[in-house]
């Protein structure tokens, strides 16, 4: 089912974003080889902080699958347009959903008007092996297969949508097909809901007062068939009662992968002709959480999650970007099978942008941001590992402090002027080696890349990498698409690969410099140098 292979550092399959400080977990626990590289695993992934769904395999965990994703009003997963996925590639905003009227409770004749950048973020596309990446509708320079099919929408890294007629699951209206750059096929074509709260306005007052309530809804469209370019295939099944949960994955080449759910229990998984058992915690009032998950060996993950506060004002500021307070820390356990524990410990961070848009739009009575100039994220602080053994390892974070702009030149929260355009991380281990890693906080000029990373030894740095972005094509490629969400950054529309590296280490100066790229800003020529 796996290789054999020393335990690190990464045991617990924790990621973290260094830009932010946010964490995500994904562990492997089944992995099935076949004649063709197209997947069978159980790979689950946990966000803390995260909302949990009605829509994970694992209670508070979920099942790594491909799948597309998109928050809607009470018209469903439509766009103004009518289709969710055959939308006017020369107008992007009939992408989006339409304004929600909503009548006032109490059935007045008055109502509030939901506009789609109150609760829309776009669609995205989900990956096990890459993460997430925003859906866009094809730009009309947006290059596109030459294969007779029609295409709507992309990602960054080249995947291409056309449309399915009809769903697999009776949905009504379209699902999407979905071709990877390496030529697998993907039919996401089961669309299915969960529950995303309810978002309210209120307006005028004593008695003429109002509100009016809207009930979100989380959409999915699932994988019913994967397919290769070699006509290999890998079929899902769904459960009846729970039409979001994978039942079994079946390939053509005779792997087989079966899921069982023992009511609120938890969940078996037979594959290989072994099985694997997933045990719920269940507290009344609370949804069930992961409590440890069972190998065919007896051995077992373990897990304390505990409380995990994420962030409350759910991304919604006013316009001076005043934050009412930031909610609690948090800090959990997981146990390895082989005996280990690492204990994680996050807080709510407060993290700025440099230049963001000073464009605001009115809710209600209120006004918000259409872009956040600070933004609220639990962050993670400390990781430390021990068990049986073992000597205890750990890894502090410390972030510089916040500043945040706008474009009109007005600071937020800087302590220096000119407000600083980047920031960093610095990671240091129980020995007092540390690594510091800085990035651009500029909006819309490379938000997010990586600028620098250094790496000291308790004696002093031991290399430094810096990195340089193309910034324009230069006609060389155009953009990937066009990003129809309202209040998103813009990105991932054009490509801004890597254009030069340099590494300094041992007194030597090793450069990686990219002189052309292709069409589609891969590297096409690229040299590479040292010095002395």
């Amino acid at each position: 089912m796996g290789e054999f292979k020393p335990l690190d550092n990464s045991m617990f399959g924790d990621q973290i974003n260094l830009f932010t400080g946010e964490m995500r977990f994904v562990q492997t626990d089944i992995d099935l080889p076949g004649n063709n590289s197209l997947p069978m695993r159980v790979t689950r992934s946990y966000s803390p902080g995260a909302k949990t769904l009605d829509l994970s395999q694992f209670a508070d965990w979920d099942l790594e699958i491909p799948y597309i994703a998109g928050t809607y009003g009470k018209s469903g997963w439509v766009s103004t347009a009518g289709p969710r996925c055959s939308v006017p590639r020369n107008d992007i905003m009939k992408a989006s959903p339409p304004s929600e009227y909503v009548l006032a409770d109490g059935g007045s004749n008055v109502g509030f008007a939901f506009d789609p950048h109150f609760y829309w973020s776009g669609n995205s596309l989900h990956l096990p092996a890459e993460g997430t990446s925003r859906m866009m509708v094809l730009a009309p320079e947006t290059k596109a297969p030459n294969d007779g099919r029609a295409y709507y929408w992309s990602t960054a890294s080249r995947w291409m949508f056309s449309c399915l007629p009809s769903t697999s699951n009776g949905h009504p209206g379209e699902g999407f097909m979905a071709h990877s750059p390496d030529g697998t096929r993907y039919w996401f074509d089961r669309i299915v809901s969960s529950s995303a709260g309810t978002m309210e306005s209120w307006y005028g007052v004593d008695v003429y007062q109002y509100v009016s309530r809207m009930q979100l809804l989380n959409y999915r469209a699932l994988p019913s068939r994967m397919e290769d370019r070699h006509g290999n295939s890998v079929t899902f099944a769904y459960f009846n009662d729970k039409p979001f949960l994978v039942q079994s994955m079946t390939a053509s080449d005779g792997r087989s992968i079966v899921f069982r759910r023992n009511g609120t229990a938890g969940i078996d998984v037979d594959a290989g002709g072994r099985t694997w058992s997933y045990r719920y915690a269940n507290v009344t009032g609370q949804r069930p959480k992961l409590e440890a998950a069972v190998l065919p060996d007896g051995s077992s993950w373990s897990f304390n999650m505990g409380p995990v506060y994420g962030n409350p004002l759910n991304g919604w500021r006013n316009c001076a970007d005043y934050v009412p307070g930031l909610g609690p820390g948090s800090t959990f356990s997981i146990t390895h099978p082989a005996g280990a524990t690492g204990t994680f410990s996050l807080n709510n961070r407060l993290h700025g942008r440099t230049g963001a848009r000073n464009t605001c739009r009115p809710y209600a009575a209120s006004f918000f941001p259409v872009e956040s100039h600070i933004l609220q994220v639990l962050s993670v602080d400390r990781k430390v590992i021990s068990g049986p053994g073992l000597s205890t390892l750990s890894w502090d974070y410390r972030y510089s402090p916040l500043a945040a702009s706008l474009d009109t030149g007005q600071h937020i929260a800087c302590q220096t002027t000119p407000c600083p355009e980047t920031r960093d991380v610095t990671v240091t281990r129980e020995n007092g080696a540390w690594d510091k890693y800085t990035f651009s906080q500029k909006f819309g000029d490379l938000e997010g890349k990586k600028l620098r990373e250094e790496h000291a030894s308790t004696t002093g740095v031991v290399s430094r990498t810096d990195y340089q972005y193309q910034r324009t094509s230069s006609g060389s490629y155009a953009r990937a698409g066009a990003d129809p969400c309202w209040v998103c950054s813009k990105e991932e529309e054009m490509p801004k690969p890597l254009s030069r590296r340099v590494i300094q280490q041992d007194g030597r100066t090793f450069t990686l410099q990219v002189e052309q790229f292709d069409a589609f800003a891969r590297p096409i020529r690229v040299v590479r140098s040292s010095s002395p």
